[in-house]
């Protein structure tokens, strides 16, 4: 079907006064096609330095540095305040909110998580605080019956050096170690983790 042409869909139903009646309903059929892996990398690869380049941006302007004296690299769980070099997290009490994460960003450090990566069953969202306000909630629910690790490409969502950052999981069930990876990027002066 060409772009952007009509198709007449008949839809034929309820009996008015003893006879059928047909209803016509003209709708613009959406141009719907599924992105090719590669144009899915690459749909990513261009969120990721539109947000990395507002990150250090934002980091340059409060630090008084040139973007030069910046280093961008990509999130590790330390940075969210984890004492492991996993993204591994308990979830101790069954159907309620849990927090996963609760840290301050360090001081000339900006983080932007991007996307998470999540194998399990029980947990079905995920919500981040930072500064004391939510910023987001989001579904990450599983699929039954589905295996395959779930990517979900979140919006960004920056968090500032010295700002408080929570992380919850609402959660279904507990578990001692519930492996839920972040995705995202860290712009910090030069020297830190990285010369």
């Amino acid at each position: 079907m060409a772009k952007g042409k009509e198709r007449t869909y008949i839809f034929i139903g309820l009996l008015v006064a003893g006879s059928a009646a047909a209803y016509f309903l003209t709708r613009k059929k959406p141009d719907v096609a599924l992105a090719t892996p590669a144009e899915v990398d690459a749909i990513r690869e261009e969120k990721k330095l539109t947000t990395q380049d507002k990150l250090k941006a934002m980091a340059s302007k409060q630090l008084r540095i040139p973007e030069s004296e910046l280093v961008v690299r990509s999130l590790r769980p330390e940075d969210l305040g984890s004492s492991s070099s996993a993204f591994s997290f308990p979830i101790a009490t069954a159907n309620a909110w849990n927090n996963i994460i609760s840290t301050n960003v360090s001081d000339n450090r900006f983080i932007a998580i991007t996307g998470v990566v999540y194998t399990g069953s029980i947990i079905t969202q995920l919500r981040i605080v930072a500064a004391g306000s939510t910023k987001e909630i989001w579904n990450v629910q599983a699929i039954p019956s589905m295996e395959t690790p779930r990517y979900v490409d979140l919006t960004p969502t920056a968090i500032q050096q010295n700002q408080m950052l929570a992380i919850d999981v609402y959660a279904t069930n507990t578990s001692a170690g519930e492996s839920l990876v972040f995705e995202g990027i860290v712009v910090e002066r030069k020297g830190l983790v990285i010369a």
